[in-house]
């Protein structure tokens, strides 16, 4: 980790441009000290159909945006202390080894990485190298019909000239990497400084006795499964097919004219799959000037017992010598009291860690509702004289897993998930591409994205199988968005690794999201099988940074036993595409079912709640985004009437799934098989979510796949596509995902349908009433209603409801819900159209 407080003079500016001030926003309140609307309770008494077109979408989000301004805010003044001085831009590129393939033979154990050819030496001739500009990420995705590509392995140089800079008062130099995928190895003048694996991690060099007046600088970037990378299914930054496949900070028209389909050419079938692998000099590239002692990292983590905040300073000394550490803890986006304790230390020659304690009264807590942030500025004072300074924004929160051993002295399940001491049910989605539009400057989408996920009631997101910028997890922050960090790595259908390369991984994901509060979960592999033994050393490894992180060692647990011991940092974790692949596609009858117990394909039951990591189904873009963001290769017809299929990946025209979501017809034209698409997803989505949110028995939370799409169709199971125009599934998960919802589910065979209400509030709601009424074509068909004391973060069966009274013939209904207090007061409400033949007949229909 490294300091932040350079890059937050020009970051801040990039929050205040894009949350422009367009009328008052509220800043009375922050300096009372106040928390603005709770978002989550105001959402659970709107209306039914609030959200259900894109235009009170847009409004409800400008609300929103109004809401979060404050929290926006950067309060303190920035720290400058340390000089950056950018590398050029200007560098040299070539492959010593052109992008390869492993073979079914080598997937076991790799290849051994070659020697370095003396391309880093300070006179070898790079002339005739491709000219670039850095930061960038190039990748190689091989021309496949299918989705599941194979990551390729290269070695790549990178070669550049730079001055050095004047520095006065013995100032040390250090050589910044902020980000190298995979693995960096680094020479300076031709002499060799050290090496550097993962990308999401800074690393530096201190190159202070090794610059000359011109320098020479060369980078060899090894990346791949071949060599040992630990991948995944998704990368740092999507790997769609592509005539030229690399990003730069500036390339964005450049690349989409760039795309194809699978076949290499711009084909029916969306731009990507998944599989593919990349590297490069990712991020900036920067000479740094600090004192002869400074600090090397900050790490802040508040004490919610004791009200305190433990801060642990690494510094880095190139002298024994005397200093004082001064840690002022300062409010960052609300008016309040900063608090100081300075300590003197005797400073060891080399590496060493200090712990001060700051006690913090009035502590504000980060919470989804109310994200405050504090800002951890450590400066370090030879003699009174400032010779460093760090800043590190954090919050006050705690996440904690219920162990086997705590719940039974407090009853609650184990796996049971809490945020700052309340019971805390995760409503999340899998996100893609954030990286991406940061990479691009487009902020503002970031911000439209995370709060649209807050308007659809989701409280986090899984950012699946890689890692975001600190620039997109402070956002995160700020918004008060949970998330769960991937490192990422797959199985054998996309590359190997070696268990010491993927054990290596386990402290820097923890060191770089140890500050930042929204994070409250890391996670190191998908869908793969583990060695016990090597999940049990990473547990330790992670926990020797951070004793207090949940990990979830594998999203998408297959025959891994995972170890014992763990139970209050440990979470479970399970994909589940029923209806969409392998078991019961289209059998949308078949989905209603409450949770049960997991274990997975041979490992024993647990009792113990797990998080559904992923679930979903494809939706195509509408017509009109198809219009207006495709590139023009994707030709695009004139009018939706056309019988063709563009930009989808396993949508087929005559499949049960399209029937299903046409109503029992089959489609004929795009215009049909797009809406058949979005019509069959959020179908999908409300079934299997409602069964989510009656189970919190057995979950602890739910996790869709996914929300938006980074490109123009790049993998269609998004709800939101690329323009963040929203799919029919986002209004349905909108509704569902309501933290106090009442809700129904159509039981087997149509003859009876139970009416339930879920309920994520810490907090019970007693004589309420749950209303029903079930109409078709304006006619009504039943109703009723129940008094029922509702739970706290629980879901209760309000009533089942016998179904015998509608007649047989009914096709489509319309269901509606409301949830009333004991004055009539609204408190929720749901609403959904229904294909009740559907259930009634099954298969039959289609015949």
């Amino acid at each position: 980790m490294l300091d932040c407080t350079r890059k937050n003079v020009v970051f801040r500016q990039v929050l205040m441009f894009v949350f422009v001030v367009s009328a008052g926003w509220n800043s009375c309140l922050l300096a009372r000290g106040e928390s603005p609307t709770n978002r989550e309770e105001d959402l659970t008494v709107r209306s039914p159909g609030v959200f259900d077109s894109y235009e009170t979408m847009r409004s409800e989000l400008a609300k929103l945006r109004d809401v979060y301004k404050p929290f926006m805010r950067s309060l303190p003044t920035a720290l400058n202390v340390r000089k950056q001085t950018p590398i050029d831009k200007r560098w040299r590129f070539a492959y010593e080894v052109e992008p390869f393939e492993l073979s079914r033979k080598e997937y076991v154990k790799g290849r051994d990485i070659p020697p370095p050819k003396k391309w880093y030496t300070k006179d070898y001739d790079d002339s005739s190298w491709e000219k670039v500009a850095v930061p960038e990420w190039r990748y190689q995705r091989q021309k496949v019909a299918g989705w599941h590509g194979k990551a390729p392995t290269s070695v790549r140089w990178y070669r550049t000239s730079f001055s050095t800079p004047v520095v006065k008062n013995n100032k040390r130099l250090f050589l910044v990497f902020k980000g190298v995928d995979w693995r960096a190895q680094v020479w300076l003048n031709g002499k060799y400084v050290g090496s550097h694996i993962t990308y999401h991690e800074p690393f530096r060099f201190d190159v202070t006795e090794l610059l000359e007046k011109d320098n020479v600088l060369a980078v060899r970037v090894i990346d791949g499964p071949g060599y040992g990378e630990p991948v995944a299914y998704w990368s740092p930054f999507p790997g769609p097919m592509s005539k030229n496949p690399r990003y730069t900070r500036d390339n964005q028209k450049e690349f989409l004219l760039s795309l194809t389909g699978p076949d290499g050419a711009a084909g029916p079938q969306g731009i990507a799959g998944h599989g593919g692998g990349g590297g490069g000099l990712i991020r900036e590239v920067y000479l740094e000037s600090c004192g002869e002692n400074c600090i090397a990292a900050v790490f802040a983590r508040a004490n919610l017992q004791n009200n305190t905040v433990k801060v642990k300073v690494e510094t880095d000394a190139k002298i024994d010598r005397k200093a004082s550490i001064e840690v002022r803890i300062i409010p960052e986006n609300f008016v309040g009291q900063p608090f100081l304790k300075t300590i003197g230390k005797k400073l060891p020659k080399g590496s060493a860690e200090h712990e001060i304690t700051v006690p913090l009264s009035e502590m504000k807590l980060w919470s989804p509702r109310s994200p405050y942030l504090y800002r951890c500025r450590v400066i370090l004072k030879d003699g009174g004289k400032v010779v460093d300074g760090q800043d590190v924004l954090f919050g006050c929160r705690s996440f904690t897993v219920t162990s086997t051993e705590e719940s039974k002295k407090t009853g609650d399940i184990p796996g049971t998930l809490h945020l700052n001491g309340k019971t805390i049910f995760l409503r999340g989605a899998n996100t893609n591409g954030l990286n991406l539009w940061w990479y691009w400057g487009q902020d503002d989408k970031i911000v439209d994205c995370l709060l649209m996920l807050k308007l659809a009631n989701f409280n986090m997101v899984r950012v699946t199988q890689h890692v975001n910028f600190p620039e997109v997890r402070e956002y995160m922050d700020r918004l008060g968005i949970m998330s769960e960090q991937d490192q990422g790595y797959g199985n054998g259908r996309i590359g190997i690794t070696s268990p010491e390369e993927w054990l290596a991984t386990a402290r820097p994901l923890a060191r770089e999201c140890y500050n930042n509060p929204g994070v409250v979960i890391v996670n190191y592999c998908n869908e793969a099988t583990l060695n016990a033994l090597n999940v049990k050393k990473l547990m330790d490894e992670v926990l020797a940074v951070d004793p207090e992180r949940v990990i979830m060692p594998i999203s998408g647990l297959r025959k891994t036993v995972l170890p014992t011991g763990y139970s209050n940092n440990l979470v479970r974790d399970y994909h589940s595409y029923e209806g969409w692949y392998g078991r019961r596609p289209g059998e949308m009858w078949n989905l209603t079912r409450k949770v049960r117990n997991r274990g997975h394909e041979g490992t024993p039951m647990v009792n113990s709640k797990f998080v559904m990591g992923e679930y979903g189904a494809e939706a195509m873009d509408s017509y009109e985004t198809m219009k207006s963001i495709f590139p023009p290769q994707f030709e695009v017809p004139d009018s939706p009437d056309v019988d063709v299929l563009k930009g989808y990946f396993q949508v087929k025209k005559d499949g049960l799934k399209q029937k299903v979501g046409f109503y029992g017809k089959a489609p004929r034209n795009l215009g049909e098989y797009i809406e058949a698409s979005q019509n069959y997803q959020a179908m999908l989505l409300a079934e299997r979510t409602t069964t989510f949110r009656i189970s919190p028995d057995k979950l602890s939370g739910y996790i869709m796949f996914y929300f938006a799409e980074p490109l123009p169709s790049f993998w269609p199971k998004a709800i939101v596509s690329s323009n963040l125009c929203p799919k029919k599934a986002y209004y349905e998960m909108a509704k569902v995902n309501r933290p106090l919802v009442p809700l129904f589910q159509i039981q087997k065979g149509g003859k009876s349908m139970e009416m339930w209400i879920a309920n994520d509030f810490a907090r019970k709601f007693k004589n309420c009433k749950i209303s029903w009424m079930m109409k078709s074509g304006g006619k009504e068909l039943l109703m009723g209603s129940k008094i029922v004391d509702v739970p706290a973060s629980n879901a209760i069966l309000a009533e089942k409801v016998n179904l015998a009274t509608v007649p047989e013939e009914t096709k489509m209904v319309n269901i509606s819900l409301r949830l009333t207090d004991s004055a009539g007061k609204e408190l929720s409400s749901y609403e959904r159209e229904l294909w009740l033949e559907l259930w009634r007949k099954e298969l039959a229909i289609f015949k």
